[in-house]
C-alpha cells in the first residue's frame, strides 16, 4: 500500500486504477457488512450479488474455472471497488475539465494483480482460497462499464457492471429505482 501512495505524480487514471481500486475494494467490504441497510439497500445489494455471481461464473483462465460461491466474498468488493474507482476518477477529470482515459485506468488496475502462475498453481488457489487468484482478479475489469469501449471489444450478452450501491439513495428516498441487473 505504501508504494501505491507514492503515485501522486502519476496520471489520474493510474492513481485511480491502482490506489482507488484497492481502497474501493476495502470499501466494498464495508458496504457488504454495513448494518441497518434499508429494504431498498438490501434489495440492491442482493441484486448486485446475483449479477456478480453470474459474472464470476463466466470467468475461466485456461481450463481453470472460478466458482462464484466461494469467490463472491472477495470478487464482489473487487468489482465494486473497480467500478467506484473508475467513477471517482471520471468525476475528478470532469471537475478539472479534462478527459479520462478508460484504457489507461483499466491497465493500471490490472497491474495490481499481475502474475503468471502455472495451471496447477492457479487450480490450487481456486480450490483452497476465497481470494480469487490474481489472474481472475485482473480479468474482472472486463465486466466493468467502459471496458469494452476502451479496448474495442465485442459487447458481451450481459450488461456491464456499473455501480456500487450508487443508486440506493434516490430509490430509498422515493426517487427512481435503479435499473435491473441481469
Amino acid at each position: 500500500l505504501l508504494g501505491l501512495l507514492a503515485t501522486a505524480e502519476l496520471p489520474r487514471e493510474v492513481r485511480w486504477g491502482r490506489l482507488g481500486t484497492m481502497l474501493g475494494h476495502e470499501l466494498g467490504h464495508v458496504m457488504e457488512q454495513a448494518p441497518g441497510l434499508s429494504a431498498a439497500g438490501e434489495a440492491l445489494m442482493a441484486s448486485e450479488d446475483a449479477a456478480l455471481r453470474q459474472r464470476i461464473g463466466d470467468l475461466w483462465v485456461g481450463d481453470v474455472h472460478l466458482r462464484p460461491g466461494p469467490a463472491l466474498e472477495e470478487a464482489g468488493p473487487d468489482l465494486r471497488g473497480l467500478s467506484a474507482a473508475r467513477r471517482a476518477g471520471q468525476a475528478e477529470a470532469q471537475a478539472a475539465g479534462e478527459p479520462f482515459d478508460d484504457r489507461a485506468f483499466f491497465l493500471a488496475a490490472a497491474t495490481l494483480h499481475a502474475s503468471n502462475p502455472t495451471a496447477r498453481q492457479l487450480q490450487d488457489q481456486v480450490d483452497r482460497s476465497a481470494h480469487p487468484p490474481a489472474a481472475f482478479r485482473a480479468e474482472l475489469g472486463r465486466f466493468v462499464e467502459g471496458f469494452e469501449r476502451a479496448f474495442g471489444c465485442e459487447p458481451r450478452p450481459s450488461a456491464p457492471f456499473g455501480h456500487m450501491l450508487s443508486r440506493a439513495g434516490p430509490a430509498a428516498a422515493g426517487g427512481p429505482s435503479p435499473p435491473s441487473v441481469p
